[in-house]
């Protein structure tokens, strides 16, 4: 659940805003960072690391427009890093990325 900045971090263009907004979360690969880009409620943005913590495996956002869903075992996360409540395990919650928004574009530090 803590801050993810690899060495050597750089910005990254990873999604349009109005995607972000009206598409719910964002997939992207930056560097060596697969994560995934999220409106916030306040109208910003949030990232946070798209990698399973237990297992590794790449969540998947294709389940609806707030939960982040682990293909390998049952386990979810909310589109604001924290596990679900129903997972069969306790899991911590995903690590955050340093996300800006630019222009009309969303920045991720990676």
């Amino acid at each position: 659940g803590g801050e993810l900045t690899p060495a050597g971090a750089t910005w990254h263009d990873v999604a349009a805003l109005a995607d972000v907004r009206s598409a719910g979360p964002v997939r992207f690969r930056a560097a060596a960072v697969e994560g995934v880009v999220v409106a916030t409620a306040e109208g910003g943005v949030a990232a946070y690391s798209a990698v399973c913590p237990h297992m590794g495996c790449l969540l998947d956002v294709a389940h609806g427009p707030d939960r982040l869903v682990c293909p390998c075992h049952p386990a979810s996360f909310g589109v604001d890093g924290r596990p679900g409540s129903d997972n069969y395990i306790a899991l911590p919650p995903l690590p955050w990325l340093h996300s800006r928004v630019t222009g009309d574009r969303v920045e991720v530090l990676a």
